[in-house]
């Protein structure tokens, strides 16, 4: 090994982590995870929920996923609960291997450009949220910001795909059989602005949220939950998710777009269920393992193997996580710290942004940290 190799690697190790979270300081006071995903399912991901695949929906606990993932998950609250922070960034993996002492760049596609001509034929992206919301047993409430763009260089072109949403949400539930029935329903404001463009590299007004289509809608999500006694805590969940099938023909709240172009397509209803168990481990660990499918009914007219999802988390006294999954017919991992009042995430997964089942993976490292005040 030549002299100083072993330095060497370390510090690109520590300057790619360093850019990382300044790229999430950069990202969050300018809107900035969206889901590109080819299968629908909650607007909000939580990095707990990447780690295990997504398949998290008997595992929401909190009222901010909650009001995305199992709106019947509000009714299993049991104190008043507030995060006026909820901060999130992800990056992807063309952008943590390629990334060098232009990565603050990122944040404007016109700048990025030329390391995006370097680099050809690589997708290279970032996106990230903020989140705050306040709930207590039967009602959530929460105002989700978020951005997800990434982008490539092919023979003189630059291809981006950007989803930009600003979600309004509430939702309540009830409790029936002493809690064993739950029944949620969660309302979403969405303004969203989207689209995958293809301009000149050459061009001079490039950015993330041009030309896209924009426009505003109200989703209708209804969950129940059945959780009877037992030892191992099984639990079985429905999710309805845009009850009535939803249009994008409002008005945006707050325009997410510098220019708009066409119009976004109807969300259809979709059905997600999932089978979930919660076994006590001893010495204060436990477990959560579920089995999910997300659109049932098939309606993304994606296979199988694409919409099932499997994830496992272990947990000692809820403050040291250990997460796995598989989902989008990707292996998923993660990592969490709990304490009384914070929260810190990470995850590993991926997402498919081709046009079917393992058609163009795009792998994501992701970052979520939590301040609780109650």
């Amino acid at each position: 090994m030549a002299p100083g190799t072993s330095d060497t690697k370390g510090v690109s190790v520590r300057n790619r982590f360093i850019a990382m979270i300044l790229t999430a300081v950069l990202l969050a006071p300018a809107g900035a995870a969206a889901h590109l995903d080819l299968v629908p399912g909650s607007r909000y991901s939580s990095v707990r929920a990447t780690g295990m695949g997504n398949a998290f929906i008997p595992v929401s606990d909190d009222g901010g996923s909650a009001l995305f993932y199992q709106p019947a998950a509000i009714g299993k609250l049991a104190r008043p609960h507030a995060e006026p922070l909820n901060f999130q960034v992800r990056v992807n993996d063309g952008y943590v291997t390629t990334i060098d002492r232009n990565f603050l760049k990122v944040v404007n596609l016109q700048n990025f450009a030329p390391h995006l001509q370097g680099h050809s034929a690589t997708w290279i992206g970032a996106g990230g949220s903020i989140y705050p919301n306040f709930s207590l047993r039967g009602f959530g409430f929460g105002i989700l910001y978020q951005t997800d763009s990434v982008a490539r260089h092919d023979s003189g072109e630059i291809r981006y795909i950007t989803k930009r949403q600003l979600i309004p949400a509430l939702g309540g539930a009830l409790r029936l059989a002493r809690g064993i029935v739950r029944i949620g329903y969660s309302l979403q404001w969405v303004t969203q602005a989207s689209g995958e463009v293809t301009r000149p590299a050459a061009s001079t007004n490039l950015a993330y949220n041009s030309r896209l289509a924009e426009g505003s809608g109200l989703s209708h999500n209804l969950g129940f939950a059945l959780s009877p006694p037992s030892g191992l805590g099984y639990s079985l969940n429905l999710v309805l998710r845009n009850l009535g099938g939803m249009s994008f023909d409002g008005a945006p709240l707050l325009g997410l777009a510098t220019s708009e172009t066409g119009s976004i397509p109807d969300e259809p209803m979709t059905f997600d269920a999932s089978f979930g168990i919660a076994p006590k481990m001893g010495n204060g660990g436990a477990m959560n393992a579920v089995l999910e499918l997300r659109d049932v009914t098939n309606r993304s007219n994606v296979s199988l193997m694409g919409r099932a999802s499997l994830g496992v988390e272990l947990h000692f006294r809820k403050k040291f996580f250990v997460r796995t999954g598989w989902g989008s017919g990707y292996p998923s991992i993660g990592l969490g710290i709990m304490r009384e009042h914070s929260e810190l995430s990470l995850s590993w997964y991926s997402e498919e942004i081709g046009t079917s089942y393992h058609d163009e993976r795009d792998a994501k490292f992701a970052f979520q940290y939590i301040i609780r005040a109650f």
